[in-house]
């Protein structure tokens, strides 16, 4: 298994998502105005859970992964399925967004797509290494 490759990804992934977000945050702070988002809500919710949650796990998964710890594989594969959940989320966003005329960056229209098929050609590198260790046929 290519694990410095996966790891990589996935502390990339990580990063990715991480700067995304609080370039987002700190721009409102910087400005002393609302988060764009925020609207009628108290919290950014997506932000606070990805923040929380996917960065850590993600950066956590990678690094553990290229130490081919045991906890890394089970990270990994985890963070690589919530990529490619997002993955699809943020495709079907852009589908639904273009149908409904709404404006949207070339960033968004380029970077996001880009993202989902990296995700699906790593979760398939490190699903089509694993090798079921110690299974017998009848058992």
């Amino acid at each position: 298994m290519p694990v410095k490759r996966l790891g990589g990804f996935l502390i990339f992934f990580g990063a990715a998502v991480g700067l995304l977000w609080t370039g987002k945050i700190l721009a409102s702070l910087m400005g002393g105005v609302p988060p764009q988002g925020l609207d009628h809500y108290t919290t950014l919710v997506i932000q606070g859970l990805d923040l929380g949650f996917v960065v850590p796990a993600a950066c956590l998964g990678g690094v553990l992964l290229i130490r081919r710890k045991p906890w890394g594989y089970l990270l990994s594969a985890v963070m690589l399925v919530k990529g490619f959940t997002m993955g699809l989320a943020l495709s079907a966003m852009i589908v639904s967004q273009a149908a409904a005329a709404v404006a949207m960056s070339a960033g968004e229209l380029v970077v996001f797509p880009m993202f989902s098929v990296l995700v699906v050609y790593f979760l398939w590198e490190f699903l089509r290494h694993i090798r079921p260790e110690g299974l017998q046929e009848g058992k």
